[in-house]
């Protein structure tokens, strides 16, 4: 059964629709597009459910589907989980905290750790042949030499900094080896701290740090570790004061517990989860900052890091520009538990979208749509 679009939401569409400027952004065609993007999207995916919302200004536009097998079509109450988007929530609170002066994001985080802690850095190795003994293992072919590999005495050592843990440049894996698993799925819950500090304990970084983007779960573990730390509350509560109370998110929270369903200190890198409506506010004021909070946003929208020709990446957000017009676009997305979450702006501060849902390709359409309103000459 095809699902029925809400009359009063397409009547909410028309209306910002012929409000739409001649001059604005993102023209009435791209938006077509945009919709017939959508339609063609659901033809393929019959089982998938989205919520769309385009901001330009000060108006809005939003489309809602159910999918086709009879399932709740979403509204502006629907909470998604988050996913790996959960990076930009944990990094607002980073460069708050920075601008309150309680921790710096050129620090090591070393300086935040206890002192029987140590956190791994990069030092370069030399090495050198080892001397043949008879306990010394070797092939039988006699030309065979074994080297030894020792840290460079006059190498200084790189030591991760904070501003790499939300950069993604730490060096750290994605995930820990000392993550355990059930039932073939990660045991999040049950990652606890003695479990993060015996992998930094044992941990080599073997490659320089700080130039190079690897995308990091364990690394935003960390730094929502060190945040924590450092401010002695749960991260669920500062997030609520650094950034769901100023900017009015009624419905958003990290799922810090260790019950089923939760994520424990992964909270910090997917374990967010956000209403519709909350998530289009923190795009809006992405959009159109104000006050302290929106001075930490702005800051975090600056580039650091070159990942590849025209992709950047920024504290939290990746940026990409697109070279026949030159429009720089920031975005993130994240999937968990059967959902996917993208939310978009240009870096303008002129329109941006979030778009939510379940089931497959949704991470594909997003930047499909990307594409579709911002790859063209404006």
């Amino acid at each position: 059964m095809v699902s029925r679009l809400n009359f009063r939401i397409v009547w909410s569409i028309l209306i910002s629709l012929s409000l739409l400027p001649e001059s604005s952004p993102a023209q009435p065609t791209a938006l077509s597009a945009v919709e017939s993007r959508i339609s063609r999207f659901r033809i393929d995916h019959p089982e998938s459910s989205l919520a769309f919302g385009f901001l330009e200004g000060e108006k809005s536009r939003e489309l809602y589907f159910a999918d086709q097998t009879g399932g709740q079509q979403p509204d502006t109450a629907t909470v998604f989980r988050l996913g790996r988007l959960t990076a930009l929530w944990t990094t607002t609170m980073l460069v708050s905290c920075s601008q309150q002066g309680l921790l710096s994001l050129d620090a090591p985080v070393s300086d935040y750790l206890p002192v029987n802690v140590p956190s791994p850095v990069y030092q370069r190795l030399v090495c050198q042949p080892v001397k043949r003994t008879e306990q010394t293992p070797s092939p039988d072919d006699p030309r065979f030499t074994p080297y030894a590999c020792l840290p460079d005495p006059s190498d200084k050592p790189q030591p991760i900094l904070l501003c790499y843990l939300s950069t993604h440049t730490s060096g750290l894996p994605d995930q820990p080896f000392t993550l355990e698993r059930k039932n073939g799925v990660p045991d999040y819950p049950g990652f606890t701290v003695g479990s993060l500090y015996k992998f930094l304990s044992i941990y080599r970084i073997e490659q320089p740090i700080g130039f190079d983007y690897v995308h990091s779960d364990l690394g935003m573990v960390l730094l929502g570790h060190v945040i924590q730390r450092k401010t002695g509350q749960t991260l669920d509560s500062l997030f609520r004061k650094e950034v769901a109370v100023p900017l009015g998110l009624t419905s958003s929270r990290l799922l810090t517990g260790t019950e089923p369903g939760e994520y424990g200190l992964y909270a910090a890198a997917i374990g967010g989860e956000a209403s519709f409506a909350d998530l289009l506010r923190y795009l809006r004021f992405n959009l159109h900052p104000a006050g302290k909070i929106g001075q930490v946003m702005e800051y975090m929208h600056t580039p650091r890091v070159r990942i590849r020709e025209h992709e950047e990446i920024a504290l939290g957000w990746h940026c990409r520009t697109f070279e026949g017009n030159g429009r720089r676009v920031l975005y993130m997305n994240g999937s968990e538990s059967g959902q996917t979450v993208m939310m978009v702006l240009e870096e303008s501060g002129k329109s941006g979208f979030v778009l939510a849902g379940t089931g497959n390709g949704l991470a594909e359409l997003g930047d499909q749509l990307l594409s579709l309103l911002y790859s063209k000459p404006e």
